[in-house]
């Protein structure tokens, strides 16, 4: 994962593992973790999440109590700026290790979450690579050329990115995936989304929000 976001953001912090290098935790001065924390850490840049059965009246009285007499923070946050300019092809890299199973991943460059194409594009994910009724998981799951499909849409502030991956172990052949996955994901064109996809796509999705909500 570290690798394949690295070789698709150049100059965009997307690029970059959340984490960080092991050499930064353990060397970071303290003066600098306070210098982050007075900056982000303020009321204007938190989300307040309450879940489970509650008195909604009382409970926002007591969130107003906790936290209204906060002041504004006086410093600004400046928006970033940092863009990728856009691809003139596709990038292929292979990261080779000792193990048993393999991972295959394909990744688009997509719009920014808030976007309207967003939901299309989280709707497209369910329909490629959801199991057992996605395209993915019926090329190549049930035929024995991959063990298992997924879809992860990084939607985030900014123009972020689709991942579509197969999990493959000794008895795939790579190559014959790779060809399949392909053959699936850019053959949307020539075989346009059903609507019975699209309303099997819906329901799940709204399924997984309602279950969501209702998980404390």
């Amino acid at each position: 994962m570290q690798k394949i976001l690295a070789s698709s953001f150049d100059w965009h912090n997307y690029g970059k593992d959340t984490i960080g290098a092991r050499s930064d935790v353990e060397n970071v001065k303290i003066e600098n973790l306070q210098s982050f924390y007075r900056k982000y850490y303020q009321p204007d840049n938190a989300v307040l999440v309450i879940a489970g059965a509650f008195d909604v009246a009382q409970t926002l009285s007591m969130v107003e109590q906790a936290f209204g007499p906060l002041p504004r923070p006086a410093r600004v946050l400046e928006p970033t700026y940092t863009r990728d300019a856009p691809r003139d092809g596709a990038r292929e890299l292979t990261v080779s290790r000792v193990a048993d199973s393999y991972w295959l991943a394909a990744l688009y460059l997509i719009s920014a979450g808030a976007h309207p194409d967003t939901a299309a594009l989280v709707a497209l994910g369910e329909i490629l690579a959801s199991r057992p009724a996605g395209r993915l998981h019926t090329a190549l799951v049930e035929r024995k050329k991959a063990s298992q499909s997924y879809a992860w849409i990084l939607d985030f502030a900014e123009p972020g990115c689709i991942i579509f991956w197969l999990e493959l172990d000794k008895s795939h052949s790579m190559a014959q995936a790779r060809q399949a996955m392909l053959v699936e994901l850019e053959g949307v064109a020539r075989k346009p989304i059903t609507a019975a996809e699209l309303s099997r796509a819906k329901a799940t999705l709204l399924s997984d929000i309602d279950n969501t909500i209702n998980n404390a």
